[in-house]
């Protein structure tokens, strides 16, 4: 018999979610225009270890609605943004805890630090030019 728990139906819908949307973008009528979007991945690390769970949030200076990605338990994202890709410029970008389920209080992960969880403190920019890059993120305590 298996056992269900809460954490592992929220990475299974978040998994979900992260394949429904990548087959989406593959879509040949959802698919930027070649060379004028940029994509990113990654690792996130805290203390040199993977960052178990989470999301990293890319947020452009105009006030776009922010591209967030899904941590894995390796700690590796991938951002690929609303239509299979971001638009290239700078992004400030924070790493949060995943949304708690309803009726449960929020996680305070020790793996992500408070001063990540918002851009105005978390000190972390990305200048995301066209095609496919690497932003790895060690966060410190």
């Amino acid at each position: 018999m298996v056992a269900v728990t809460s954490s592992s139906i929220i990475r299974r819908t978040a998994l979900v979610v992260l394949l429904g949307g990548l087959l989406a973008g593959c879509s040949a009528a959802s698919a930027p225009p070649a060379g004028t979007f940029g994509n990113v991945m990654g690792k996130v690390k805290f203390k040199g270890q993977p960052v178990k769970e989470g999301q990293v949030v890319f947020q452009d200076a105009a006030g776009s609605p922010p591209a967030t990605a899904f941590v894995g338990h390796d700690g590796m994202y991938v951002m690929t943004g609303p239509g299979g890709g971001l638009k290239p410029g700078t992004y400030a970008v924070t790493v949060t805890p995943l949304p708690a389920p309803a009726g449960k209080p929020p996680a305070d992960p020790a793996d992500i630090p408070k001063k990540y969880r918002d851009k105005a403190t978390s000190g972390l920019t990305y200048e995301l030019k066209e095609g496919a890059s690497t932003y790895d993120i060690e966060l410190t305590p």
